[in-house]
């Protein structure tokens, strides 16, 4: 009897059916989809966001958590801490408009906190979407600024629209040769602040037009799906 069962088993045939399963489920499973680029993260939330306004909201969070846009802010901190500089400095040496070395102190000083709050909440977003991402999925955290960050930009653009009034106004009445005439101002302290204000506007220009062009891709994207 032992003989026959042995025979039994060695002619029955062996079945590869769960050998071959395996592999061609693997091979029918793609490779997840990256969000690490900011371009993935971007995408990912208009998927998943509908609303303009709050896919624009999420969208400069996401971009401002960037590794990128951290170094960009912690380069950009020499320019707060040179307008600080040149406006202590020559605080007296502009009598057409006194406000100008004060307008420098003033900005400097505000951006320069603001850009170092900034930088202290990306770095704690960061980790917080490093400990929850694979959880949470991407772009799940919540977004929108605190309470500080919220008043220093109110300030700061109010401010920046008062440095252009007292920049623009003098700017063809004022000359940087003569400092005992009502017309003068150090050459340095006006040339920081006019040129502090032309590089704002260039850099609002950039980032409106990358902006645009970053919702053109992800539009185009949305509409071939």
């Amino acid at each position: 009897m032992a003989d026959n069962r042995a025979l039994d088993v060695e002619k029955q045939p062996i079945s590869t059916e769960t050998s071959s399963a395996v592999p061609s489920t693997r091979e029918g499973m793609g490779p997840p989809p990256s969000y690490n680029s900011i371009y993935g993260k971007l995408k990912a939330e208009r998927e998943k966001t509908k609303d303009h306004s709050t896919f624009f909201t999420n969208s400069c969070t996401i971009i401002g958590q960037s590794v990128g846009c951290t170094v960009f802010l912690a380069v950009a901190l020499l320019l707060p801490i040179v307008m600080i500089i040149i406006g202590a400095m020559n605080l007296s040496k502009c009598q057409i408009q006194r406000f100008i070395p004060i307008w420098l102190i003033v900005a400097g000083s505000t951006s320069a906190l603001l850009q170092l709050l900034n930088l202290c909440q990306n770095r704690a977003r960061v980790r917080q979407q490093n400990d929850h991402e694979t959880l949470d999925g991407p772009g799940s955290g919540k977004t929108g600024s605190g309470g500080p960050n919220g008043i220093l930009g109110c300030f700061n653009f109010a401010w920046f629209i008062a440095g252009n009034v007292w920049v623009f106004s003098i700017h063809d009445s004022v000359q940087h040769t003569n400092s005992g005439l009502a017309t003068f101002c150090d050459p340095l302290t006006y040339n920081l602040a006019f040129w502090s204000i032309i590089t704002a506007y260039i850099m609002i220009g950039l980032m409106c037009f990358c902006g645009c062009c970053v919702c053109a891709a992800l539009g185009r994207e949305s509409t071939k799906e």
